[in-house]
């Protein structure tokens, strides 16, 4: 099973690499992709729903983890029509307690 987290994301315009600053004053959209050794974030004005479709057809993942907070709650519906989801999270916090953490990790055998 994979983590899909759903969420609205603010970029202080300093955090952006002055090539993609170039294509957002061009074409409006914002497109990257960032990878660490732990997680893949794409970034898509405009264009996250396909993107995550994208991701997952990418991953071969047959069973889909929901992260998304209540106030997201309609717009991760949205995205996440015709996604296998198996597990809805909706106790998504700041730095996440351990205990949220474990109980979240903890519903993937159910």
């Amino acid at each position: 099973m994979i983590g899909v987290a759903v969420g609205l994301a603010f970029l202080p315009r300093m955090t952006i690499p002055q090539r993609i600053l170039r294509t957002v004053s061009e074409t409006g959209r914002v497109l990257f992709v960032h990878e660490s050794l732990s997680q893949r974030i794409r970034f898509a004005t405009g264009g996250a729903t396909a993107g995550l479709v994208a991701e997952v057809e990418r991953l071969g993942a047959a069973r889909v983890m929901l992260i998304a907070a209540p106030a997201v709650a309609e717009l991760a519906d949205l995205m996440t029509s015709g996604l296998p989801i198996v597990l809805r999270h909706d106790q998504v916090v700041m730095h996440v307690p351990l205990e949220v953490a474990e109980k979240a990790r903890g519903g993937h055998r159910a």
